[in-house]
């Protein structure tokens, strides 16, 4: 099981990209589970954007993300800081760096991304989504 994790500021498109690289890996022939931040802070009714509220979706998203079984597992999570980073245990952390500017709503304090698998600073999902998605399936075949 691989964990691709797919991280940003609010409205940056990370469910639009989680979903465009999910079709992708799918159409290859993987099993896939995704999780988004929406369906997790509803499944345990956490609305806390502060800091320790992130930590917490983080926590219950590693949880949830640990009893799959599926080939690839996809994430996509603001996780605003590296605490939450490294909860979330990814073999793949994509930052999409893709806000010019803070949307009006997001009030997140985003701390800088030190180390990931790729900075994506476009929106251009499909291009991105299929290379990633024919990078990733080909070197789990080869392990």
């Amino acid at each position: 099981m691989e964990r691709i994790v797919i991280i940003g500021r609010p409205k940056s498109g990370k469910t639009d990209f989680a979903l465009a690289l999910l079709n992708r890996i799918v159409a290859q022939g993987n099993g896939v589970e995704w999780f988004s931040e929406s369906s997790i802070r509803e499944q345990v009714n956490d609305w806390d954007y502060a800091s320790e509220g992130h930590v917490r979706i983080a926590t219950a998203a590693d949880l949830s993300m640990a009893q799959s079984s599926a080939d690839f597992i996809l994430c996509d999570i603001v996780a605003p800081n590296d605490k939450c980073r490294e909860i979330l245990r990814p073999d793949y952390l994509i930052w999409l760096d893709t806000n010019a500017v803070r949307h009006i709503t997001d009030r997140t304090d985003f701390d800088p991304v030190n180390s990931c698998y790729l900075r994506l600073t476009d929106r251009n999902f499909d291009r991105w989504a299929t290379a990633i998605a024919k990078w990733v399936t080909s070197k789990r075949k080869r392990a």
